[in-house]
């Protein structure tokens, strides 16, 4: 089902990128594909979040822990998130405890679709001051803390417009939605109650807590295991140097060569859509076969989907170390 959606669709937003280069495209032409591509995203992450949620609902959802880097991961959360709190004219504000552990196991990619998910609602529903991502070691006073786990705190925090004392959870009902129509139609309503099903998966609790008109706080704890440092095959090492790599083929895509590839590895990890994109523009620039390989991952940079970008590289660069 996932592969009889996506694909058509896929086709749909490539070719759209491909009729957008055409330099003797209109304005007018321009603007419309602009709109068939922006409508072809909405229905993509439409897609993706109902395909989610059945799986959840059917218990087929499996959270798959690997170990990560994690102030790496943060590092890519936030560098993602950035570039929308820039483009609303808003402050941006990071506090990353200092004692956070280098190495835990967890589900990286839901733990960044959660994450992503409350800071692109806080962006979206504040119009202006600041939107705050807290990550911290929660504490326990009294308790005799777990030597081979640490609670991990998250807080997303803005100054939006805030939610209704008597519709605070109805949010997390699939579907519902608070705010004005304009927001309404930016999204699915479904992202928090995704969000907060991987939560309780992950063995949490995802809370709010908001005040109408000032803003709103999403929090949750999860207590992940730690990795010992030289345990831990380093995802970043799988792009290893010490053989000459050739583009090659892969199914549909021919990926570009080891250098070109490990250069857009990195870019995505650290969350740097903007100078993804520019590499992405190069290399389609100088050779015609990795075009293909070049929309999907472009499409994947335009939605903001950082650990769908990894997930991505990954998959063909893991297989040369």
């Amino acid at each position: 089902m996932s592969h009889e959606l996506r694909t058509p669709l896929n086709s749909v937003l490539g070719y759209a990128q491909i009729l957008r280069r055409d330099e003797n495209a209109t304005e007018f032409q321009r603007e419309r594909l602009d709109m068939i591509e922006w409508s072809g995203n909405h229905l993509l992450s439409l897609i993706n979040e109902i395909l989610d949620l059945s799986k959840i609902e059917a218990r087929k959802m499996e959270i798959h822990r690997t170990a990560f880097r994690f102030h790496e991961f943060l590092e890519g959360i936030c560098g993602m998130i950035r570039v929308r709190v820039y483009q609303k004219k808003l402050l941006f504000h990071a506090e990353i405890a200092p004692d956070l552990p280098d190495v835990v196991r967890g589900d990286e990619m839901r733990l960044g679709q959660i994450l992503l998910n409350l800071l692109g609602n806080a962006v979206k529903f504040t119009d202006q001051g600041r939107v705050t991502l807290k990550v911290s070691v929660r504490n326990e006073a009294g308790g005799t803390p777990n030597p081979g786990f640490r609670k991990i705190c998250f807080r997303v925090e803005d100054t939006g417009v805030g939610i209704p004392e008597n519709r605070s959870e109805d949010i997390f009902l699939p579907f519902s939605q608070v705010g004005d129509h304009t927001r309404k139609i930016e999204g699915t309503g479904l992202g928090l109650a995704i969000s907060r099903k991987l939560v309780r998966m992950m063995g949490g609790e995802l809370y709010v807590t908001s005040t109408e008109g000032r803003g709103s706080m999403f929090m949750f704890d999860l207590e992940l295991p730690l990795v010992l440092e030289t345990s831990v095959l380093e995802t970043s090492e799988v792009l290893k140097t010490s053989e000459v790599w050739v583009g090659k083929k892969d199914g549909d895509f021919v990926i570009p060569l080891f250098s070109e590839a490990k250069t857009l590895y990195k870019l995505g990890m650290s969350g740097k859509v903007v100078e993804l994109c520019k590499e992405l523009d190069t290399m389609e620039l100088t050779d015609e076969q990795y075009v293909p390989f070049v929309q999907e991952l472009r499409r994947l940079a335009r939605a903001f989907q950082v650990a769908e970008i990894r997930e991505f590289l990954k998959k063909y660069l893991k297989g040369q170390e």
